[in-house]
């Protein structure tokens, strides 16, 4: 707000920190899985299923698949939105991509030192905590998939392409 982004700068630069932020806790999980090989990362069940153990699924592989396919998945439908608001010539829909190369920068700088900092600690992490950030990165993936389809309906019922920003807005602050 303070650097006066558009809103489609917004999401852009959000949609790149969902898919690096999902990158670098893949990451962890591959090392936590390596230095302390945990069962759940080999016979993952998710929390409630009520099946604990029961699968042969890889909790990174889960993981990493989900996240990463939601993300591909959001690229192409922000890129459609967009590409539909800014047809209508609508100011939120504008791209400012020198911000959005910063923005990013940025992001991914943070995203690094968090990384290195959590390194030395992550051979104690137990299991718990490792599922923990990942479902962390997972509902930030939902905050942009719930902005799509809820702010596309927004804009939709009422003609107002700030329908789309709004949600975003609304989602980030609950999450």
């Amino acid at each position: 707000f303070a650097a006066d982004w558009s809103a489609a700068t917004t999401l852009l630069v959000y949609w790149f920190e969902n898919v690096a932020a999902c990158v670098f806790i893949t990451a962890r999980a591959l090392i936590h899985r390596r230095w302390n090989p945990r069962r759940g990362h080999y016979r993952y069940a998710a929390p409630n299923t009520g099946r604990r153990g029961s699968q042969r699924s890889s909790f990174v592989s889960g993981f990493a698949v989900t996240s990463l396919a939601f993300c591909a998945a959001h690229a192409v439908f922000l890129g459609v939105i967009l590409s539909v608001l800014d047809h209508n010539s609508s100011r939120i829909s504008e791209i400012d991509w020198r911000s959005v190369q910063l923005g990013c920068a940025v992001v991914l700088v943070l995203i690094v030192v968090d990384f290195v900092v959590d390194l030395p600690t992550l051979r104690s992490w137990p299991f718990r905590q490792m599922e923990q950030t990942a479902q962390l990165g997972l509902g930030r993936v939902a905050v942009v998939h719930l902005t799509l389809i809820v702010g596309l309906a927004g804009i939709v019922m009422t003609d107002a392409p700030s329908a789309l920003f709004g949600t975003f807005v609304v989602l980030k602050s609950l999450f």
